[in-house]
């Protein structure tokens, strides 16, 4: 358990990063009307991965 909060701390920018691009997902699921809501998701995952990588090679 020790582990995991260590990683929800180190992390915790790109698990909020991910939860607004599920929001966008969801958003975009229930109403495709505004098709902005899509692309708004994959940008949030693409920030998130950038910051998953940028965290990971940090010394």
């Amino acid at each position: 358990m020790e582990k995991f909060g260590k990683f929800c701390e180190k992390y915790e920018v790109v698990l909020w990063q991910l939860c607004v691009a599920f929001w966008f997902f969801i958003e975009f699921a229930c109403n495709q009307k505004v098709s902005s809501l899509l692309w708004d998701g994959v940008f949030w995952i693409a920030f998130a991965v950038v910051e998953f990588i940028r965290l990971k090679n940090k010394k």
